[in-house]
């Protein structure tokens, strides 16, 4: 009788183990997350809310170096400006600065001709013409 095995009880510590994996899982997730989005976010609506509070829209181009050079800042503002506006309140300067990345941002002065701010429209409609050398 000594032999019969007893049931064992459920193993608890197994399940703890899954547990704090889950939750290691989706705190890295999340550190990731915060790292690659919302720092770069947070540092390029700094960049162009400095750049709004300078004088009347000077040369954009520290602004630009600031963000990483063209290339990165015309990725960077690109992302901005697909965002609610309550998120990327500043828009216009974002545009502008964006304009001054080069040709590489027609494409998207394309689908912003189609936003519901009209001044968004105006400006990206300017900066098509300018990109495409019919504004000079």
């Amino acid at each position: 009788m000594a032999d019969e095995a007893k049931p064992k009880p459920p193993d608890r510590s197994r399940r703890a183990a899954i547990l704090a994996t889950v939750g290691i899982v989706v705190i890295m997730g999340l550190a990731v997350f915060v790292v690659v989005w919302v720092v770069p976010f947070l540092q390029t609506r700094a960049v162009v809310q400095e750049f709004q509070s300078s004088c009347l829209y000077p040369d954009a181009k520290p602004w630009i170096r600031k963000l990483g050079g063209p290339e990165e800042a015309s990725r960077r503002l690109r992302a901005y400006l697909r965002l609610p506006k309550a998120v990327a309140p500043h828009r216009i300067a974002a545009l502008t600065m964006y304009w001054q990345c080069g040709a590489r941002t027609a494409r998207e002065f394309e689908r912003l001709l189609g936003d519901d701010d009209r001044y968004v429209r105006q400006l990206a409609a300017a900066a098509l013409k300018k990109i495409r050398g019919e504004g000079d």
